[in-house]
């Protein structure tokens, strides 16, 4: 055994008095009835998920570059796996007035192949990092995906509203122990291993992770991955194709129209839709403005990054960021004017 190995050994072992210490806070919290004695024992386990990610980040970075991570091959349930995420995330997520928004494009396959763990502590250390830097507003979980030479090139985003990192900073935060530098990250808390590990665990799957960031206009940190298809989807899939031209022949030329990007009745539909939106928006009736955000969404549906202004729109709206969602929609009257 080399020392790289016995150091890892060492490492794992502090997981042994975490999980002691978490018995010991599950078994009180089962006895007290005190809400503030009770907060002080979340608090304690908050501590102790923080330790458990710290120790998993540092094991993971040894393994990665000794040679000793294992990929694993197995059917992800994608939806189950983010609905899981999100549950996992949401008391942090509350406790800074934060709110959690999740979408996946309907063209994303239920099941792919993959390693779930490797996704899921991608999607993780990537919330994780959002959830340091921002203060007010929102943070959202955005996947899409398209075939790819036999697989699929997933794409799996994570927006936050935080302050946004400056350009000459943004290549060094994937470098192990790299971090902002700015005072908002030096007031974080971590390592600065997570994001260093999110882009070697997406190089395993033939992938890369990107940021795009402007300071105080918040971040948008892309994975993407090749992921393979199942045999269900094979067969789903030719199957589509086969039954192309019969579902085709049963659209209505009018919803065939209305469906299509740029066309003149797209164009009149955005127009009521918006007006709409903004309506609800001066009224602050949000439950009305998403779903107006839902009926804009598909009437961008082909538009240039309809998936991601769709989801920024709706983190907007739901957060009753008034002015940022009259800005995207100014945004995404531009496009539609640009297709006169």
């Amino acid at each position: 055994m080399n020392d790289r190995e016995i150091m890892l050994g060492n490492v794992h072992d502090l997981r042994t008095p975490i999980n002691g210490i978490k018995s010991h806070v599950n078994y009180l919290q089962s006895r007290l009835e005190n809400a503030e004695d009770k907060k002080e024992l979340e608090i304690i386990e908050q501590c102790c998920q923080d330790m458990e990610q710290l120790i998993n980040n540092i094991l993971e970075q040894g393994k990665m570059e000794s040679g000793l991570f294992k990929m694993e091959r197995r059917c992800i349930s994608v939806r189950a796996m983010v609905d899981r995420l999100a549950a996992s995330f949401n008391r942090r997520v509350c406790e800074k007035g934060l709110s959690l928004i999740t979408h996946i494009e309907e063209r994303v396959p239920d099941s792919l192949l993959g390693d779930e763990y490797v996704v899921s502590r991608m999607i993780g250390n990537l919330v994780n990092n959002a959830l340091k830097y921002t203060t007010i507003g929102s943070i959202g979980i955005y996947i899409d995906c398209e075939p790819c030479d036999g697989r699929m090139l997933t794409r799996i985003s994570v927006i936050d509203t935080g302050e946004g990192i400056l350009e000459e900073g943004q290549e060094s935060i994937f470098d192990a122990f790299g971090q902002d530098e700015s005072v908002a990250a030096r007031n974080a808390s971590g390592t600065g291993l997570g994001l260093y590990i999110v882009r070697q665990m997406a190089k395993l799957m033939d992938g890369d992770v990107s940021v795009k960031s402007e300071k105080g206009e918040g971040s948008t940190f892309t994975v993407s991955v090749l992921l393979e298809v199942t045999e269900e989807y094979k067969v789903k899939e030719n199957q589509e194709y086969l039954g192309l031209q019969e579902f085709t022949n049963k659209l209505t030329g009018k919803l065939k129209d209305i469906k299509s990007y740029g066309s003149e009745s797209n164009k009149e539909a955005l127009r009521q839709v918006v007006a709409k939106l903004k309506q609800s928006l001066c009224q602050g009736d949000l439950r009305e403005g998403d779903t107006s955000v839902g009926i804009i969404k598909i009437l961008l549906s082909g538009g240039p990054d309809e998936g991601k202004t769709a989801l920024r729109l709706s983190m907007a709206v739901r957060g009753a960021r008034k002015s940022e969602a009259l800005e995207l929609i100014r945004n995404i009257e531009d496009l539609y004017e640009k297709q006169a």
